[in-house]
């Protein structure tokens, strides 16, 4: 059997681990939101012009990119910046529930960035522009890393100063 005392005076213990707890929701939300600005702000880069040959998905794409003067846009296409100024991130819920969500709401970005799984780049965009998933998870993956930085440096000072 192992037994250890633990004397605790004037409620120092109690006072910090309250503290902690009460600060460690913060730190989370404020880490992952900065975790996700970041990522918003490499996928708002442009990426490079097209390069010729243009790398079609298919033949079918290319006549219908003709057919319809650009699918629309012109030709030659014009960019107009709404790729990279549709992303977002928004926060939902209160308090220590929140939910942070990265978005491109404009129709054709799937094919631009690909989607959430890193799938539907067209071919035009592959190797030009970054995909959106990979991007999202670098930067979650170091936002992650912070947090568990940032609580064991509050665990370390016993939570004061939170």
């Amino acid at each position: 059997m192992t037994s250890i005392a633990v004397h605790v005076e004037s409620g120092q213990v109690q006072q910090s681990l309250t503290r902690l707890g009460e600060a460690i929701p913060h730190v989370v939300n404020a880490d992952i939101e900065e975790a996700l600005n970041n990522a918003k702000y490499d996928l708002q880069q442009p990426g490079p012009p097209i390069t010729y040959p243009v790398h079609w998905d298919s033949e079918k794409q290319r006549r219908a990119y003709f057919a319809t003067d650009g699918f629309g846009a012109g030709i030659p296409y014009k960019r107009t910046g709404k790729y990279e100024g549709g992303w977002e991130v928004k926060q939902t819920g209160t308090g220590t529930a929140r939910e942070f969500t990265i978005s491109n709401r404009v129709p054709y970005s799937k094919y631009v960035g690909g989607n959430a799984y890193g799938k539907q780049q067209s071919n035009i965009h592959s190797g030009r522009w970054i995909l959106a998933q990979e991007t999202v998870r670098k930067h979650a993956e170091a936002g992650l890393t912070k947090v568990r930085q940032d609580i064991h440096e509050a665990i370390q000072a016993g939570g004061a100063g939170l």
